[in-house]
């Protein structure tokens, strides 16, 4: 049994956010989701085993191109692969 793709829904607006939840989980997939940029970067170090990021631009605080920078260095400096592999 192939195990459930993890993807993690970033967006200030709870309708979008519930909306994407909810269409993802009826097709299998196992969804985060995060309110802020900061909150996503912060359980992102914690977890780290993601393989998909929805992302809005329009963010308070940090924007989405901000929280994607960030979240490049951080894939980055701890050797994260696409494939799931760190090395």
């Amino acid at each position: 049994m192939t195990k459930a793709k993890r993807l993690y829904v970033v967006d200030d607006d709870d309708e979008i956010r519930t909306l994407l939840k909810t269409y993802l989980e009826k097709h299998q997939f196992t969804v985060l989701t995060a309110d802020s940029g900061e909150t996503f970067l912060a359980d992102f170090r914690a977890e780290q085993e993601v393989d998909l990021v929805i992302l809005d631009i329009m963010l308070p605080g940090q924007d989405g191109f901000a929280v994607c920078r960030s979240l490049r260095t951080s894939i980055a400096s701890t050797g994260y692969h696409a494939d799931g592999k760190f090395g």
